[in-house]
């Protein structure tokens, strides 16, 4: 009855020009892709919206309660709007003369922010609950409860309960309090208003009001209203949304392999699993970061770690400012690595070959190999020397005829 009532009013406004259904605008909308470290814990999320799409199954009982009870009391009941509140905002705006009074369900709420504008009319209010109740006959609640709670604007930047779980308390929405559950549904009759990082208070009096009605309804006891009225507003962000070295690098290496731009990897909401070790990558920021390990204000670093099997542990493209998205010193610089590169080429394969030892006695004299005659930075030549203080002054002839000794195709193997 309500349909078609719903219908029938339709035909007095602008049934031609409203929207069709289109959920691909909500489930396949613009989110951050997730690295994950070696071991399978988030490293970062990257892209130019914060959005971390997540299941209704990774967002407890007690978090969506809290949007419930805030937002859409009776959401398990209606079939998209909901007509205890439609009448009781109706005659609230009678009386006002003008809307001010909502009454959209999470249905409608999903619809207005997806698919129209912010526009006050009744012919925009019509198309939206038109457009719910078609929601609700293709998706179930829960379906609908996962879309709203990954689409929606939470403040501070981020899309999506996830985002703002990790953005404001530094936790996955899968272990929020129902403290932070409230804060969060509190927040998004206003976020520029209730955002807790704006003003805690504000935000503290609009998260107890939150609890205040979990309580009336049921979704609260007494002693766990009380507890939650009582904690502490703290905001911890995690630093997931920040760039990084090692993100940057995996960036251009997934979207490569997928075959795809730099942008659709950012925007497409991908999982990429990389080979980061946390535990070593905080350890190089560590030392990164460290003023006592630098002799002088502006000295630069390049940190690369790396597995025997090839593998990227860690990667710090610098220090201070230049850390994050500036120049990546560990893999974007492209020079010759001059006389560091003969330890890993020529004196470290030797010793490991077995057959050259420190003491090992090599001859600087001028020398020349097919065509090729090394010299040494003073043009001099030391005669008789050993491996080790051939490599402690970076000696040319000697580096060279160890090369030569142990063959071209060893000292790249090593390397």
């Amino acid at each position: 009855m309500i349909a078609l009532m719903m219908l029938a009013a339709s035909a007095l406004f602008r049934f031609d020009k409203w929207h069709a259904l289109e959920p691909e605008l909500i489930t396949e909308c613009d989110a951050a892709s997730c690295f994950t470290a070696c071991d399978g814990s988030l490293l970062s999320a990257a892209g130019p919206v914060k959005r971390i799409w997540i299941g209704i199954d990774e967002i407890t009982t007690v978090t969506r309660n809290a949007f419930i009870a805030v937002e859409d009391s009776r959401f398990y009941e209606h079939s998209g709007i909901d007509v205890k509140r439609v009448f009781g905002a109706a005659l609230a705006d009678l009386k006002a003369h003008g809307f001010v009074q909502g009454a959209s369900t999470i249905s409608q709420q999903l619809i207005k922010l997806s698919h129209l504008s912010t526009e006050k009319s009744v012919d925009r209010k019509l198309e939206e609950a038109v457009l719910a109740m078609e929601l609700e006959r293709n998706y179930t609640k829960d379906e609908i409860l996962e879309m709203y709670l990954n689409y929606a604007y939470f403040g501070g930047g981020f899309y999506g309960i996830e985002a703002a779980a990790l953005g404001y308390f530094g936790v996955h929405a899968s272990c929020l309090t129902p403290a932070q559950s409230a804060t969060l549904a509190g927040l998004l009759k206003s976020p520029s208003r209730y955002a807790p990082h704006i003003d805690p208070d504000v935000s503290r009096e609009r998260r107890n009001t939150v609890l205040r009605l979990m309580r009336e309804q049921g979704y609260l006891t007494e002693t766990e209203y009380r507890r939650a009225a009582e904690e502490a507003l703290t905001l911890s962000p995690a630093p997931v949304f920040e760039s990084s070295a090692s993100v940057e690098y995996a960036v251009d290496e997934a979207a490569d392999i997928l075959q795809i731009t730099r942008d659709k990897l950012l925007r497409g909401g991908y999982t990429v699993e990389t080979t980061i070790d946390s535990g070593i990558l905080g350890k190089a920021r560590e030392l990164a970061s460290s003023d006592e390990s630098f002799p002088c204000d502006n000295a630069q670093i390049g940190i690369a770690v790396l597995r025997a099997d090839g593998s990227i542990a860690a990667l710090i493209g610098g220090r201070g400012s230049i850390a994050d998205g500036g120049l990546d010193r560990a893999s974007e610089i492209e020079r010759q690595p001059g006389s560091l590169i003969k330890p890993i080429l020529v004196y470290a394969p030797a010793l490991e070959t077995g057959g050259f030892t420190a003491a090992t006695v090599l001859i600087d004299e001028e020398t020349e190999f097919d065509g090729y005659k090394p010299r040494n930075s003073d043009n001099k030549y030391s005669g008789a020397v050993t491996m080790r203080e051939a490599a402690a002054r970076s000696l040319n002839v000697p580096a060279v005829k160890l090369l030569e000794s142990i063959g071209v195709e060893t000292a790249i193997s090593f390397a």
